[in-house]
């Protein structure tokens, strides 16, 4: 159970979450069909780069298993909303970089 204290970061981490899962609704269905429905034990991570970070809700290409979106040690996608207010698609090489689940 969490403490008071740890109240308030959980909030906010679930309004940040909440806010990638909408959207990520609005994009084109297109672009949505060619990864899973995001949902919450879709994973939230911090990603963490030579020059730069990211926070965002990795997506499952429809191709692949559901269950490696938690490999982050391979190339997946990243849905973040840190640079642009719409979203946007990152593709992080995991093996590169620093990621751990928010």
């Amino acid at each position: 159970m969490s403490k008071p204290c740890d109240l308030p970061i959980l909030t906010e981490k679930k309004r940040i979450f909440e806010a990638h899962l909408a959207i990520f609704s609005r994009l084109p269905a297109h672009i949505r069909a060619r990864y899973w429905k995001p949902d919450y034990n879709t994973p939230f991570v911090y990603v963490e780069a030579d020059h730069t970070d990211f926070t965002g809700i990795v997506l499952g290409d429809r191709d692949e298993p559901y269950e490696d979106v938690d490999d982050f040690d391979r190339a997946f996608t990243l849905f973040s909303l840190d640079c642009e207010p719409a979203g946007e698609l990152l593709t992080i090489y995991g093996w590169n970089c620093h990621v751990e689940r928010v």
